[in-house]
């Protein structure tokens, strides 16, 4: 990923759904070594929207969705909505 924003030269790079997060390899590699460098570099990165769905902790399954949170864009805070239906059983979300 690094390589690819060296490559564009200045210009924005978009990810969707990343997941810069360490992850477990069978040689060990992306567990211990770079480690910081990888963390600082994820942490380079702005959010400008993001959406996560919210689920109930009784369970460990994903659904049913109770929620979301949501930001609009970098300047913005994050929202949250509670996932209601409306008088003609539609599914809604409204601003806590």
């Amino acid at each position: 990923l690094e390589e690819m924003v060296i490559a564009a030269r200045g210009r924005a790079v978009i990810l969707v759904n990343p997941s810069l997060s360490d992850r477990p390899s069978s040689n060990n590699m992306m567990q211990i070594r770079g480690r910081a460098e990888r963390r600082a570099f994820a942490d380079s990165f702005q959010d400008f929207y993001a959406l996560r769905l919210l689920y109930p902790s009784s369970g460990g399954y994903m659904f049913p969705i109770s929620g979301m949170i949501a930001k609009l864009d970098y300047h913005s805070p994050w929202v949250a909505y509670n996932k209601e239906q409306d008088d003609k059983g539609r599914e809604v979300y409204r601003i806590l």
